[in-house]
């Protein structure tokens, strides 16, 4: 179980650099604001995701 802690910590944090970097990438070169919009709009769902999952494996760990 410690080993399955260790990759959802890991998970989270490639999590919230993706998105951070994502949504700076899809501001600076995307014109549209409704892909630009649908597009930050996944990116922080799929992070919210990892983090109820990585809380949700704290959770069931105790």
């Amino acid at each position: 179980m410690k080993k399955l802690k260790i990759i959802s910590i890991l998970s989270l944090v490639m999590s919230t650099i993706s998105a951070i970097c994502g949504i700076g990438v899809v501001t600076y070169y995307v014109d549209n604001l409704f892909i630009r919009g649908l597009s930050v709009f996944i990116l922080i769902m799929s992070a919210c995701f990892v983090s109820s999952t990585t809380s949700l494996i704290f959770k069931n760990a105790k």
